[in-house]
């Protein structure tokens, strides 16, 4: 069958492209110029491999009910109602109503209703999670808000605010989040990305998107010495790589932020890296 192709809706911050054959998507022409990955399926139309410039992920077998038993390097086992039993590192199982009861050697506890421990989790009637007393003293004690249709619109504790929007097809628009933690405060606004129903991307202003190149070089233990410069610490005189600050779009969740540093040859081009024009004042 001839291919098709379905270019996604144009938006400010984006334009991604999909390449059909069948009814499975092949190819997909990502957004800021980072390449192509292309897809391959099975028989059954079941997803066995995807390749990009920067990663391959292959499904190498599936259970009878479809379920992934090996993906990559991971194995995946699975109970008799398709719930993951085991996957590296972790165990579970759970009881006939399904919940989870145990992960590893911790066990939880659930109420008649099927809510998690009260001495630590409160709900409303409607059997939101309103309030969770945090077993960290820098993170302290959540608290959730909801709108009338229970989709959650704010949450809050000692560490950060999130807030959230949705459109009138219970779409999540927007996510807010302050961070109470970081110096300066950090506030900013993601973006979600849809076709459809299927949420497809995020876009964020400040990480996420690519990792920004510094002037600096990069010091192992240079913040050590770095307090004889408290006003605008400049790095070291020389060195073999340039300062990375913040995540990128193929990041760990952890390394999302701002204030995360990395380094990497001054010389290396790639489309995980970029940079900002700046100038000195005078």
């Amino acid at each position: 069958m001839e291919a098709k192709s379905l270019i996604a809706s144009h938006a400010p911050y984006y334009t991604h492209t999909y390449h059909y054959t069948l009814s499975q998507p092949t190819q997909e022409t990502h957004i800021k110029n980072l390449g192509t990955s292309t897809h391959t399926y099975d028989l059954k139309n079941r997803r066995t491999n995807t390749t990009t410039p920067y990663t391959q992920e292959t499904i190498h077998a599936f259970d009878p009910c479809d379920n992934v038993l090996s993906y990559n390097d991971s194995i995946y086992t699975y109970d008799h109602f398709d719930q993951v039993s085991s996957e590296p590192a972790h165990t579970y199982t759970f009881d006939a109503h399904h919940n989870r009861v145990s992960h590893n050697d911790q066990i939880t506890d659930y109420t008649p209703l099927h809510q998690l421990d009260t001495s630590i989790h409160t709900y409303d009637d409607d059997g939101n999670l309103v309030y969770c007393k945090s077993r960290s003293v820098l993170e302290g004690d959540t608290t959730y808000i909801y709108d009338a249709l229970d989709r959650l619109i704010h949450l809050q504790n000692r560490q950060y605010t999130i807030d959230f929007t949705y459109d009138c097809f219970h779409r999540r628009l927007t996510k807010r989040c302050f961070k109470h933690i970081e110096m300066p405060p950090m506030d900013y606004t993601s973006h979600y990305i849809y076709d459809g129903q299927k949420e497809i991307g995020i876009a964020e202003p400040y990480s996420g998107n690519v990792y920004e190149l510094c002037q600096d070089w990069y010091g192992y233990n240079y913040y050590e010495a770095s307090a004889q410069e408290p006003q605008n610490p400049t790095g070291p005189i020389q060195g073999v790589y340039r300062v990375l600050r913040g995540g990128c779009w193929k990041s760990l969740k952890e390394d999302m932020r701002c204030s995360h540093r990395h380094r990497n040859n001054p010389g290396t081009v790639n489309g995980t890296c970029g940079f900002r024009c700046a100038s000195d004042v005078t």
